[in-house]
């Protein structure tokens, strides 16, 4: 049987094509259980075509799964050694930064206090009630009137002329004298120069 040799016929070159410039929204919100719609668009303007977007709801949330193995002991982690005073002053309204070390050696971080003001002096208060009267003490003793002759000495005080009895016998002062009660509590007569 003879062999057939066809040879290959080359066609001549076709057009450049168009190519897809962008998929923009033409309508739609997104909202779950919504559909939007996007059109293709090509580089020479055309809109080649359109195309749908469910936008699905949340689905039920899934069986809770087993619990897994349990892992391996992990390495014992670095804990806080010491926090101390980085920068700072401690003064009114300024700002002091801590180090926070670990037993490593290591700087874990630092952190910020602010130091606060003093605050405006707040009202005065209301006067508070008044107490109950606390109880009366007991009445002391009466005193005795000191008399010159037989008149109350605070009656006759500054005047003149009195005649005094006394235990040795009867005197009578005629300059003006003064009478009264010394610091001992004890009644004096005093002429009127030494008052």
């Amino acid at each position: 049987m003879a062999k057939l040799n066809l040879g290959h016929v080359v066609g001549d070159k076709g057009e450049k094509g168009d190519s897809v410039s962008g998929v923009t929204l033409k309508e739609g919100t997104h909202a779950p259980g919504t559909t939007d719609t996007y059109q293709v668009e090509l580089d020479n303007g055309e809109v080649a075509g359109t195309f749908e977007v469910w936008n699905g709801q949340d689905g039920l949330d899934g069986a809770k799964g087993d619990a897994g193995p349990k892992g391996d002991k992990g390495e014992q982690g670095a804990s806080i050694k010491s926090v101390t005073l980085k920068s700072g002053t401690h003064d009114p309204g300024t700002t002091d930064v801590y180090n926070v070390t670990l037993d490593t050696g290591t700087v874990a971080g630092t952190f910020s206090v602010y130091n606060g003001t003093q605050g405006p002096k707040g009202e005065i208060g209301e006067t508070g009630p008044q107490g109950e009267q606390g109880i009366q003490g007991p009445t002391g003793p009466a005193g005795k009137d000191a008399t010159i002759n037989g008149v109350n000495a605070v009656e006759i005080a500054g005047s003149g002329g009195v005649t005094v009895s006394t235990t040795t016998g009867t005197v009578t002062i005629s300059t003006p004298m003064w009478f009264g009660f010394d610091d001992t509590g004890k009644f004096c007569i005093y002429e009127e120069d030494e008052a």
